[in-house]
């Protein structure tokens, strides 16, 4: 399975939760791959330090790779779920993609997931940790075991 996230900017939640996605999968051995994308990205911006900082501790995983990516067609074409930060992301993406409405909904249900975006190191951790439990969430509604 082929997971896209999107948040706005593709430097701090979206490139979280396809990390913390992408760990989850691979303890699981689970045959899933998640990227990530952003409706308003500026492209080759790279994942702020905040968010590489929190993803460092929690997974180990390095973030210094991650550049900004704005969502197109293709992208959402070549996922098999597309799971928005925000409501208003998710009817945004309907709005751009409505083709592909039957792929596009929320990581969490009824709740978004605020942007850290400047405020400090602990928001991160605390966005992760929240990104953690909704991808979590997310793969046992979609049948999968944690």
């Amino acid at each position: 399975m082929k997971v896209l996230f999107v948040c706005t900017g593709n430097t701090c939640r979206s490139p979280m939760a396809a990390a913390a996605f992408n760990q989850m999968a691979l303890q699981l051995d689970l045959p899933h791959v998640a990227s990530s994308a952003g409706l308003g990205a500026f492209e080759g911006m790279s994942a702020t330090e905040d968010a590489s900082a929190a993803v460092q501790a929690r997974f180990g995983q390095d973030l210094s790779d991650h550049r900004a990516h704005r969502v197109t067609r293709e992208d959402v074409a070549g996922a098999d779920v597309v799971l928005a930060m925000t409501d208003s992301h998710r009817r945004e993406l309907l709005r751009r993609f409505p083709g592909f409405a039957d792929r596009i909904r929320c990581v969490a249900e009824g709740k978004d997931v605020s942007d850290p975006i400047g405020l400090g190191r602990e928001a991160y951790d605390e966005t992760l940790r929240i990104l953690v439990d909704d991808v979590r969430d997310w793969l046992e509604r979609s049948g999968e075991s944690c």
